[in-house]
């Protein structure tokens, strides 16, 4: 369980940063009354739900985007060595 939270806390500003913007416009095309999204609000939104990890040290980590992106997954990216190196919207 502490692996889970420390990978939280290193892919989630990661993820925020990137992924913010694209979380805005997908509010702004809801049919109802959705709170402002921000870094900080993004990041405390999503929840981990799997991390793959292959044998070269780069891994895949998934989460819940907490109906943000109307139920798609969001999906951080990196190795071991760099971190996290990319964060998308998927699904």
């Amino acid at each position: 369980m502490r692996f889970i939270a420390a990978a939280r806390l290193l892919i989630c500003p990661r993820g925020a940063r990137e992924l913010t913007d694209l979380a805005c416009e997908w509010r702004e095309s809801a049919d109802e009354e959705v709170p402002e999204i921000t870094e900080k609000s993004f990041a405390r939104r999503i929840e981990l739900r799997t991390i793959a990890m292959d044998a070269d040290g780069s891994f895949s980590a998934y989460f819940d985007d907490d109906d943000m992106f109307f139920g798609h997954c969001v999906t951080a990216y990196g190795t071991l060595t760099d971190g996290v190196t990319a964060a998308n919207m998927e699904g």
